[in-house]
């Protein structure tokens, strides 16, 4: 299989090539929202709930820019595609119940890294 990508920009491959693949992690996070938050049919009842709709929608895709570039800088992506970490993440579990402590199910080793990865406190540990 061949690549060719053209652009009238002074760049590296290696520089063309990265922004080819921040392009598909952008039209992955569309994907994302039409399938995941339903944002194939608009179906509201109000101009109101469209523009929160609308509104929650466009934070996730910059939640999404985010994740990828924290990838891009730690390196992630040798282990990990975009989504692998998400479900890898997904895993976690935190219980509540009232009147009680809450609890979190073991986080394993590679879900500590990757919230230090992201300079996140591991849950486990609150």
């Amino acid at each position: 299989m061949y690549w060719v990508l053209l652009t009238n920009e002074k760049m590296t491959a290696a520089q063309a090539l990265h922004i080819y693949r921040s392009k598909d992690i952008i039209e992955k996070g569309f994907d994302n929202v039409k399938d995941r938050l339903n944002g194939r049919r608009l179906l509201v009842s109000s101009e109101k709930s469209l523009n929160g709709k609308l509104f929650v929608q466009f934070v996730g895709l910059i939640l999404v820019a985010g994740i990828n570039q924290v990838m891009n800088n730690k390196q992630l992506y040798r282990h990990y595609s975009l989504q692998q970490l998400l479900d890898r993440l997904d895993e976690v579990e935190q219980f509540i119940a009232p009147g009680r402590t809450s609890k979190v199910r073991g986080v394993q080793a590679d879900q500590t890294a990757i919230y230090d990865s992201f300079d996140i406190i591991n849950p486990a540990s609150l």
